[in-house]
């Protein structure tokens, strides 16, 4: 055989071989496939039957089953309705315990549930629904998964669980009791069926010495002296109750106490009460009811108090008075029927109400129905009283009995009605608007006036209105909204001190109403309105008529000051020049009288000025001064007036400068005037120039006007003179240099404003003063010539005003 047919042979061998292998692992693996399952049909059917009887066991038991899987997966609940008490009907409520458990056990089986689920702790708890019925809860971890069933508790379990609460309850009982007992300053014990001590509190003790209860107890410290003790335990023997008196304590807390020990079915129990505290307190008792009797006798109200079998157990002096009954009498304690009696014999009773006879009137006295106090009215005109009953009952079924005499009570309040009467009748025909208003801002009481001085609704003001919605419908006629505020603060403010007011009010129908307040004892508010129209007019004149004279006789002395003082320098000169002209001494020297002639003449000219000046101010004031209209070349009415003013310039060595615009070169007006007022307000800036300094006079043209401007670099005018000094013969001597009358400016300002014009000024102490003159272009209307020259005497005058 040749290699090729060798190794296709071996090829077809081996395949051979494995085909035979496959075919054998074949039948192997199916069989082993078709054991498995069978295996698991045998498993699943077994499973099945296995659930099939948990589930039958489950629904055979009547409960609730709650599984959660692991993780935070969402629970799968089991549960038929009615299956647990009190457990909501559908499975979403059921995890919400709080709603259908009581507080702790919702509390306690979350923490159980939060334990199974966390940790795998199992747990059983017997719950209390909110209705008292009992579940058990039973929690396991199972193949991965927290389960947990609630099931109703029955039978013996329940028997159980009630046992259990009610242990618990006692217990809950006997700690609160014995809480309570420790708490007490009194000595309390408890005693076993072998009358041994079981239980003291603190104060039993201390009583003892004992460091502590539980020492009391282990050291069998008997509270009670030796006979005592003794005594009490034969009555302890007998199981009666035993009482007594003993001394107990150490020497510091000795102290006396009523012991009482009574059997109980476990043993017994023992309390120890202070008998010097009720001795003490019974006297208190007794010094109170002492001071309650003689600040009873105190007062004017009469007083009886009776017992529960109706006797008088205490009366005071009022109601003996009242009644003037025998005091032997009543020490014998009569009871309620018999006092009674005894006054219905004197006719000092009244006669009982419509259909009650005596003893129903009499009964109805006593017994008040209760715990409710009863009032009735006694009118006895036999004994000229009126009086008032007021029964008041005890706990105890006896009463107490107030008497209040009314008499002078009714017969003020009669007076009082009448005194209302008058008032209001008086109030009535008043002039006057009354209003009093109270605490709470509303009208108390109005008469006619008032609605009828502010046009009010006279039947709305009855009903009480607020004080809002009267000033709402005063301010028809008057609408100052702090005369009203003030008003409702007067009347509504809480304030410390409630002072009265007074203000005057101007209505729009032109009457002036004055308005005052008063405050009353009882917190209300008095508000009178009186019409003061005629005497407020009457006011104003003589006011106005007083201010007049007093400016005129201001203004005559503060002109007779000023031109008096003015006058007398140039008439001083004039008369000592004319003296030394007319007497023997003087020569026939030419040269001296030219001289002398001169100075009179100067004198003269500055007299003539001032009179002018002081006559031009009275014609602007008195509105006649008549301008002589027509055209002003304005440099030459500045270079005019700088010339009159040459020589103190010079004298100052003043730095004079002008500038005027073409455009205002020339306007119309009385050019005497003009020029009196930049003589003026030049004379000014160079009195007032520091020595070297500067005056700057300038013109321009500003629209329809032209505006003429002085500024001096001197010192300024300080803020306190500014709105003076333009007011008439107004000057400032502490710092002038050429005083003058006061005149300059206040004659500037009238002829600018003759004219059309204006004058304002700025200044600042240190930095000099600008003041400028606004003057129309043109004069709508030209006045008559005053027939004076063209040059102006104060022109030539040495007068610089003082600012």
């Amino acid at each position: 055989m040749t290699a090729e047919e060798i190794a296709a042979l071996s090829l077809t061998l081996a395949l051979v071989a494995f085909s035979v292998l496959a075919a054998i692992l074949y039948v192997r693996t199916k069989s082993l496939l078709a054991d498995t399952r069978a295996r698991a049909r045998r498993e699943r059917a077994a499973l099945l039957a296995r659930v099939d009887r948990a589930e039958s066991l489950l629904r055979a038991d009547r409960q609730i089953v709650v599984s959660w899987p692991g993780g935070n997966g969402a629970p799968e609940i089991q549960m038929e309705a009615g299956a647990v008490p009190d457990a909501p009907g559908e499975a979403g409520g059921v995890l919400d315990f709080a709603r259908w458990l009581h507080v702790a056990s919702a509390e306690a089986l979350d923490a159980a549930i939060g334990r199974l689920r966390d940790q795998g702790t199992a747990f059983d708890l017997t719950l209390t629904t909110c209705n008292n019925s009992y579940v058990e809860a039973e929690g396991r971890a199972v193949g991965g998964r927290a389960v947990m069933r609630l099931r109703e508790v029955s039978g013996l379990q329940r028997e159980l669980a009630d046992l259990r609460e009610r242990h618990l309850a006692v217990s809950a009982e006997s700690r609160a009791l014995q809480g309570l007992l420790d708490a007490l300053e009194l000595p309390a014990w408890i005693r076993d069926q072998a009358g041994q001590l079981s239980w003291v509190n603190r104060a039993y003790a201390q009583a003892c010495g004992a460091a502590s209860a539980d020492e009391a107890v282990s050291e069998k410290c008997e509270i009670a002296p030796a006979p005592v003790a003794m005594a009490m335990g034969e009555a302890r023997r007998s199981r009666s109750v035993f009482t007594a008196e003993a001394d107990v304590g150490t020497a510091d807390t000795r102290r006396r106490l009523a012991l009482t020990e009574v059997p109980v079915p476990t043993g017994a129990a023992g309390l120890g009460l202070d008998t010097d505290a009720t001795t003490r307190l019974k006297a208190a008792l007794e010094r109170e009811a002492a001071i309650r009797a003689e600040i009873l006798d105190r007062i004017d109200t009469a007083v009886a108090v009776f017992d529960a079998r109706r006797r008088l157990t205490f009366c005071n002096k009022a109601y003996r008075a009242l009644w003037q009954f025998d005091p032997a009498w009543l020490i014998g304690k009569p009871d309620f029927e018999e006092i009674l009696e005894k006054l219905r014999a004197d006719e000092r009773v009244p006669t009982p109400p419509d259909g009650l006879t005596w003893r129903q009137w009499v009964d109805s006295l006593i017994d008040a129905g209760g715990r409710e106090v009863r009032t009735s009215d006694w009118d006895l005109p036999n004994a000229s009283l009126s009086l008032k009953l007021v029964t008041i009952p005890h706990r105890d079924g006896g009463s107490t009995h107030l008497f209040h005499n009314l008499t002078e009570s009714l017969d003020l309040q009669t007076r009082i009605r009448a005194q209302s009467r008058v008032q209001r009748q008086t109030l009535d025909s008043l002039s006057e608007a009354i209003a009093v208003f109270g605490q709470n801002g509303k009208l108390k009481l109005s008469n006619p006036r008032f609605a009828e001085m502010w046009k009010l609704d006279a039947k709305a003001l009855k009903q009480g209105p607020h004080i809002d919605t009267i000033i709402a419908d005063c301010r028809k006629l008057h609408d100052a909204d702090q005369d009203w505020l003030a008003l409702k603060q007067h009347v509504c403010g809480f304030m410390d001190a409630r002072a009265p007011m007074a203000r005057t009010l101007e209505r729009r129908d032109e009457t002036a109403i004055a308005l005052s307040t008063v405050p009353l004892a009882d917190g209300a508010t008095l508000v009178v309105f009186a019409d003061i129209t005629a005497s407020k007019a009457a006011e104003r004149a003589l006011r106005e008529r007083n201010e007049a004279l007093e400016q005129a006789a201001e203004l005559r002395s503060g002109f007779v000051s000023n031109v008096s003082y003015h006058l007398r320098d140039p008439l001083q000169s004039i008369i000592g020049f004319a003296q030394l002209l007319s007497g023997p001494s003087m020569t026939h020297d030419a040269a001296q009288q030219s001289e002398y002639a001169g100075y009179i003449l100067s004198s003269s000219t500055s007299l003539m000025a001032i009179v002018n000046d002081i006559l031009d101010l009275a014609s602007i004031e008195a509105n006649v001064l008549e301008l002589d209209i027509g055209d002003v070349d304005v440099p030459m009415l500045i270079n005019t007036a700088a010339d009159a003013l040459k020589d103190r310039i010079t004298e100052r060595k003043v730095d004079l400068a002008v500038d005027v615009a073409p455009a205002a070169r020339t306007l119309q007006g009385d050019a005497r005037r003009i020029r009196q007022i930049v003589f003026s307000l030049l004379a000014n800036a160079v009195a007032f120039s520091n020595e070297g300094g500067k005056v700057m006079v300038d013109a321009f043209a500003e629209g329809d006007a032209i505006a003429i401007r002085v500024s001096d670099q001197g010192q300024g005018i300080p803020a306190r003179y500014r709105n003076r000094v333009f007011d008439s013969f107004e000057t400032r001597d502490e710092t002038a240099r050429h005083r003058g009358p006061g005149l300059g400016l206040s004659l500037a300002k009238g002829f600018a404003e003759k004219h059309g014009g204006s004058i304002d000024l700025e200044s600042e102490p240190g930095k000099g003063t600008v003041v400028t003159v606004h003057l129309p272009r043109t004069q709508t209307a030209t006045a008559e010539p005053t027939g004076e020259g063209t040059d102006a005497p104060g022109a030539r005058a040495d007068i610089a005003e003082q600012r």
